[in-house]
């Protein structure tokens, strides 16, 4: 991971601790349950975050402490001790429980017949849980890194590739969801892989596809520092004008390095999805 993107992923990781905090401080209230579990214990008043699992549910208190109600044949129910410092909460539906504690640290009790309480190590950097509906847990860590663990007879624990720059997590019965953030240097990495794809038949001499990418490079070198206004500049000023003839006339110009216009709009599109976002970062 490059300095820029370890950068936003400790933003990221302090904003979220900010809001759980804010969230359990600010908005206390009482739970109210309705279907055919049956609620139990005093859900009255205190509460920030609330869970609900296939026969059990749980409640995060403002002061960081856990309520759990419902079936407990698997002590899906019992919550380890400490009960204090938690911060988020996930109530799978195959009898399991997590809860993730202030220190990145996540807790794991219930049915483990798959593995889905046992945390992969290291157990620290934790910012988001999800109990599976089935048999799998999964964590997201600090640096927009996914970990999964538990059942996975359909892959559900196999996280695609590149594993990075995720920002919520969401875990069904057996299948997983993750929100990926967009970031310029993803979206410039790709454009450099699709240019090396290019027939070089297409392109402006034999030497341009590498040029080109050698160019990009150069731009992601800028973001790793921090200069991200060199970065936009060398985009619109160079990279862009080299790419955009199709999208400007509808035909390739004498700028372009880029020679058809069905290449061009493999390229252009996603240098213009890099300036917006650097756009957005200078804003």
């Amino acid at each position: 991971m490059n300095g820029g993107t370890r950068k936003k992923s400790f933003v990221l990781f302090l904003a979220l601790l900010v809001i759980a905090f804010f969230q359990q401080v600010a908005f206390g209230g009482s739970i109210i349950g309705w279907g055919s579990q049956v609620v139990g214990g005093d859900l009255s008043g205190g509460f920030a975050k609330v869970a609900a699992g296939g026969a059990h549910s749980l409640g995060l208190k403002q002061d960081g402490s856990i309520v759990a109600w419902g079936w407990n044949g698997d002590g899906q129910c019992n919550i380890p001790s400490p009960n204090s410092g938690f911060i988020a909460i996930a109530a799978g539906g195959g009898y399991h429980s997590l809860g993730l504690k202030q220190d990145g640290s996540t807790v794991a009790w219930g049915w483990n017949g798959d593995g889905q309480c046992n945390i992969p190590s290291p157990n620290s950097g934790f910012i988001a849980i999800a109990a599976g509906g089935g048999y799998h847990s999964l964590g997201l860590k600090q640096d927009g890194s996914i970990v999964a663990w538990g059942n996975n007879y359909y892959g559900q624990c196999n996280i695609p590739s590149p594993n990075s720059g995720f920002i919520a997590i969401a875990a069904g019965g057996d299948d997983s969801l993750a929100l990926r953030a967009e970031a310029p240097e993803e979206i410039l990495e790709y454009a450099a892989e699709t240019i090396a794809t290019l027939d070089p038949e297409c392109l402006h001499n034999k030497n341009a596809s590498n040029a080109l990418i050698n160019k990009i490079e150069a731009v992601l070198s800028m973001i790793d520092e921090g200069l991200y206004q060199d970065a936009l500049d060398k985009l619109r000023n160079d990279i862009l004008q080299k790419t955009d003839g199709c999208a400007n006339t509808g035909q390739p110009d004498k700028n372009d390095w880029i020679l058809t216009c069905e290449d061009q709009e493999k390229v252009y599109p996603l240098v213009v999805r890099a300036i917006e976002l650097l756009q957005r970062l200078l804003e």
